[in-house]
């Protein structure tokens, strides 16, 4: 087999395959036997698993599934981005891969367990079930103790969940360790076994851990560490922590830890800017202003340095000093979730769907916020760093927070100078502080403080040379205190920071610099785990040549085990620019491929996306966009719209360099619906419908009926605007056309949205039949798809004769939703509540349960304001206060409905402010001052039969009689009503209408149709208008036509349910009903 490369003529480059290309290959070099070893490698990997290993490729997983896992460390040792990390021959490599063959447990860092077992047969043999379903393999072929065993996994996370499985087994004692096995430079099966061994000596119950354990399992919060001899003791973090610890103080002390580690370093010559940077504190705190500080300078000059003498003088003033970071990876509010921690700063997401007016939802989360923050302390102080990285959503909290705790509340940010506009300075009353170089005396002042003596030529030599940056000062006066030289020789220095970097990287060995490169290309921070999956070697190699790098003074250990950081940026991007652009962007591609397979964490993903858009092309990007898409749809949900716009626009680009067709337009598409989401976040609604529009343009190009559907959906967000619109409809309908079968949830609710978007003009039962083509999925979904899937069916085809059976529904889903919320945190499932709970309260409203419809609106509004959602909230708070003027609660009821209106002027949510004041003044009596307002309403009127069968009821109870008929007459040239929610209070309410005005038929009529609902009340939607029991209206029918028996039963009925839910306007309204009827029949 021809594996290698070949040269073409003099100067043309080299012939290759893409797939089977070595790095250097495709960033131009010349062909090398080190480039045929990346080949056959490669090919090796395709011969085993079918799959061409690259990039973003899961030959790694499909070997793994096939049983040959053992192989891979071999593989990815042939396929490092570096030549020097590879086999020098065919024969080594071929030799290697024999060796792990011949293995019958994993080779590469492997993680053993030792465990005792006291001699029983039983306890061994349950042992040995949870290794195997753990992926581990029990080993035989080793010497332990009597009474114990030994299993090897590929995982150290997996073996020490293990472990704990096993001790609660035997409580004999457990020990975890890891290092190399097999292969080159690793260990033998014994010699691990024989660690594990002293490891557990002496130590009794309980798992212990070995430090090179303790590093792999790297920042994993869910296990507690406690030294003890030369392990660590283990338990679990739950019953580890005290229930009083709260993230307060977890965030005091990273504040503390940040600026402690940053004032081991002397600082000079900022005596001035120190000063500056006092007087603008405490002048905001005098003027009841936040203060907002910027440094700015170029990198090394000691930004952070003196944000940290900033912070420390604040903490020793009695402030509450908090401290975060911003990366260049980003994330949505990343700086105020370093600062404030995950537990103090919960972000919304995937409980309620985002509309349009999720910047009110945002409004209240920032709100909580910074009501938290007063809560917490009387004043705080906020240090962000690297806030050139800042992101838009992060600025825009950044901003609340400045307004709404005015003088108790001071940023002081650093950042570096950049070609972009600084968005930090867009804060309220920001002041600006340069931090330039330092002068030679201020140099001398540090020589002295780092104990070397300078001549005046060493130290004008000295300033040349470092430009005045404290950080290259400091590393130039360490080298010479190292090499206990008291002189500067400039003959001995190189110019410029960059290569003295590098040379002092070379110092250490070409293992190390192959190791730091890739590190310096991760970032200012990596785990080393990540780190050596990215070079091919094992985690503990990597560790030994960072020890070398820790020893130079180029890097230190991070904030747990496992992490590291370089002392200052400079460092990592001196490494990483060390490298050509397009070996830079290869090396970006693998980063992300091993970050994104390394972890789920959001975090990590957020990183992988980085490294994919500095790889572009020579990355995937293709799957760059598809991560952004997801990512982006994440930061929507949790209410970071300019992350997620900022996301899309990059992906957009980078989307670009990948060949056109059709597997790019439906990429993009993806990115154009993300990009609508987002947009009507921002309540941008006309960019929100070109986005959608364009994606489903692409989408169809592209033959992806699921963007197209999920495009269409997207789109019918902007119908709660109650906009009509027979594109967005025509949109809906070529969506459900090419929409694919799974997942079965999409079409399912294209038919319902497409049900809603019907014109008016459709009469209900043909809208219900649409809405109800949905339910012919809901097999095929999971449990809270159906629920949700089925509410929003229930809300498309409510009408008046199905009020029990949306009762029942809608508490299926309740007890549901109940159950799934019980033990775990907020989910979908939240939303699925809140509508259940909205919709049963209606439904319970008509069937004469008023107490039991308020406890669920209260519930649903209390879940509402939980999650954040302003859309629902308000929906519910309509609801609320339409039961309390049923109740007769009538300031209450005003002033949910004007809050409601408040936070969102939606017309829906005026309209139904309008109808509550409508049932308001008519129990004060305002029936002529409310008849006046048909005129001020006009059309509105006429094309609600609902609206005109209210009029013409405060009309006649006005005496306005003529109006009354009149509006009667009206509506009967609208006849058929659409039978919907509306139907039952507006024939109700005509009925009454008739009584009063004298029109017998009507009369008849009316009340031939609703004796069917007797017992029940009159509603018009759930949140719209109540006309009181229905028998109500019906005795007052059988008055007008003379039957007294029959008219004083049903008002007796309707007076006892009123009274006995308490709804005293309607007990009222039953009484002097039954009181003319009694002085009637006198």
């Amino acid at each position: 087999v021809d594996f290698g490369g070949a040269l073409r003529a003099p100067g043309a480059g080299a012939a290759t395959a893409p797939a089977y290309a070595a790095p250097e290959i495709v960033a131009g070099e010349l062909p090398a036997p080190a480039a045929d070893l990346y080949a056959l490698a490669a090919t090796t990997a395709f011969l085993l698993t079918g799959v061409a290993p690259q990039v973003g490729a899961p030959w790694g997983a499909v070997l793994t599934s096939a049983g040959l896992g053992r192989l891979e460390r071999v593989i990815r040792g042939g396929l490092t981005w570096d030549p020097i990390g590879r086999p020098r021959t065919a024969g080594e490599f071929a030799a290697r891969l024999r060796d792990a063959a011949a293995m019958d447990v994993p080779t590469g860092t492997v993680t053993s367990v030792l465990f005792g077992t006291g001699g029983s047969a039983a306890v061994l043999a349950a042992a040995t079930a949870v290794v195997r379903d753990a992926g581990g393999h029990l080993v035989d072929a080793v010497s332990t103790p009597e009474g114990t065993a030994l299993a090897v996994f590929s995982a150290a996370r997996a073996a020490v969940d293990a472990a704990f499985d096993v001790e609660q087994l035997s409580g004999a004692g457990t020990a975890v360790h890891a290092g190399d096995l097999g292969g080159w430079h690793g260990a033998t099966v014994q010699q691990l076994a024989n660690d594990a061994v002293a490891l557990r000596a002496g130590t009794g119950a309980g798992v212990v851990c070995s430090p090179p354990v303790r590093m792999l399992l790297g920042s994993d919060d869910r296990f507690h560490f406690d030294r003890v001899g030369n392990g660590f003791a283990v338990r679990l973090a739950a019953a580890a922590q005290p229930a009083a610890t709260v993230a307060g103080d977890r965030s005091a002390d990273r504040a503390s830890n940040w600026v402690a580690a940053r004032r081991s370093v002397p600082i000079v010559g900022r005596e001035a800017e120190l000063r500056l940077a006092q007087h603008v504190i405490e002048q905001g705190r005098a003027m009841g202003r936040s203060a907002v500080l910027v440094v700015v300078g170029e990198a090394g000059m000691g930004k952070s340095r003196l944000l940290a003498e900033v912070a420390h003088g604040a903490a020793e003033r009695g402030d509450r000093v908090l401290v975060g970071r911003c990366t260049e990876s980003g994330g949505a509010f990343e700086p105020l979730l370093d600062a404030l921690g995950d537990d103090a700063l919960t972000l919304p997401g995937g409980q309620v769907e985002r509309d349009e007016e999720g910047w009110v939802d945002r409004r209240r989360f920032f709100r909580s916020i910074s009501d938290a923050l007063r809560t917490a302390a009387p004043r705080h102080v906020l240090v962000l760093d690297d806030v050139q990285w800042i992101d838009g959503s992060s600025l825009a909290l950044l901003q609340h927070l400045v307004d709404e705790l005015h003088g108790s509340f001071s940023v002081v940010a650093g950042r570096r100078h950049t070609a972009a506009a600084p968005l930090i300075e867009q804060l309220t009353g920001a002041t600006r502080i340069e931090v330039g170089p330092l002068s030679a005396a201020h140099l001398a002042e540090l020589a002295e403080r780092s104990e070397v003596r300078l001549d005046d030529a060493a130290l004008r030599s000295l300033h040349s040379l470092s430009g005045g940056s404290p950080f290259f000062t400091l590393q130039l006066l360490q080298r010479i205190a190292v090499d206990d030289n008291p002189l500067v020789d400039e003959r001995r220095l190189t110019a410029g920071v960059r290569d003295w970097i590098l040379q002092r990287v070379d110092a250490l060995g070409s293992a190390v610099r192959e190791t730091l490169v890739p590190a310096g290309v991760i970032g200012g921070r990596f785990e080393v785990v990540t780190l050596a999956d990215v070079i091919g070697v094992s985690p503990l190699e990597a560790l030994s040549h960072l020890d070398l790098a820790t020893g130079a003074g180029l890097v230190m250990e991070g904030e747990y085990p496992g992490e590291y950081r370089f002392v200052h940026a400079i460092v990592s991007t001196s490494l990483a620019e060390s490298l050509s652009a397009t070996r830079r962007a290869l090396l970006h591609g693998v980063i992300a491929e091993r970050l994104e397979r390394s972890s789920d964490a959001a975090e990590q993903r957020e990183a992988a996306l980085h490294h994919w858009f500095e790889a572009e092309r020579m990355g995937n990007p293709l799957h760059a966009a598809d991560l952004a898409a997801e990512l982006a749809d994440q930061a929507t949900e949790r209410l970071a719209h300019e992350r997620a716009r900022a996301i899309l626009d990059r992906a957009l680009e980078v989307l670009e360099t990948a060949p056109p067709g059709a597997e790019r337009d439906r990429a993009e598409s993806r990115l154009r619906v993300a990009q609508g989401r987002a947009a009507f976040l921002a309540s941008d609604l006309d960019v929100a419908m070109e986005q959608v529009f364009l994606a489903a343009d692409l989408a169809e190009r592209g033959n992806d009926g699921q963007a197209l559907a999920e495009a269409a959906l997207v789109a019918s967000l902007s119908r709660r605007h109650g906009r009509d619109d027979p594109e967005l409809l025509r949109l809906l309908e070529r969506a459900i056309d090419r929409c694919p079968a799974e997942p079965a949830v999409l079409a399912a609710m294209l038919h319902v949205r497409r049900a809603r978007l019907l014109p008016a003009t459709v009469e209900h039962h043909e809208r219900s039949r649409m809405a109800r083509r949905a339910l012919a999925y809901v097999d095929r979904m999971s449990r809270v798809d159906r629920a949700t899937v089925e509410t929003e069916v229930a809300r498309a085809c409510w009408g008046p004769d199905d009020a029990a059976e949306r009762e029942a529904i809608t508490s299926r889903h309740i007890a549901e939703a109940e159950r799934e919320l019980e033990h775990g945190q907020a989910s979908r499932w939240t939303g699925v509540m809140i509508e259940a709970l909205n919709h049963r309260a209606g439904a319970r409203v008509q069937l004469g349960h008023l107490r039991a419809a308020l406890a669920d609106a209260d519930r649903a509004a209390q879940l509402a304001y939980e999650a954040g959602s302003t859309f629902l909230m308000t929906r519910v708070m309509m609801g609320q206060a339409m039961i309390h003027t049923t109740l007769g609660n009538d300031e209450l009821a005003e002033r949910l409905a004007a809050d409601a209106v408040a936070q969102s002027d939606r017309h829906n949510l005026v309209l139904v402010q309008m109808t509550i004041s409508y049932a308001i003044r008519r129990d004060r009596g305002e029936q002529a001052e409310l008849a006046r307002l048909e005129s001020a309403l006009g059309s509105l009127i006429d094309r609600i039969p609902l609206f005109m069968s209210a009029f013409a009821l405060v009309h006649a109870e006005a005496g306005q009689l003529d109006d009354a008929r009149r509006l009667l007459a009206e509506l009967q040239t609208m006849t058929p009503w659409p039978r919907n929610w509306l139907w039952l209070a507006g024939n109700v309410a005509s009925l009454e209408a008739a009584v009063l005005a004298g029109v017998e038929p009507l009369i008849t009529n009316y009340a031939a149709v609703l004796r069917r609902y007797s017992g029940q009340w009159a509603l018009g939607g759930a949140e719209l208008l109540c006309f009181g029991p229905v028998d109500r209206v019906l005795g007052l029918a059988a008055a007008a036509k003379g039957d007294t028996d029959e008219a004083r039963r049903l008002l007796t009925a309707a007076r006892r349910v009123a009274e006995a839910e308490g709804a005293a306007p309607w007990v009222r309204r039953c009484d002097e009903a039954l009181a003319t009827l009694e002085g009637g029949a006198g």
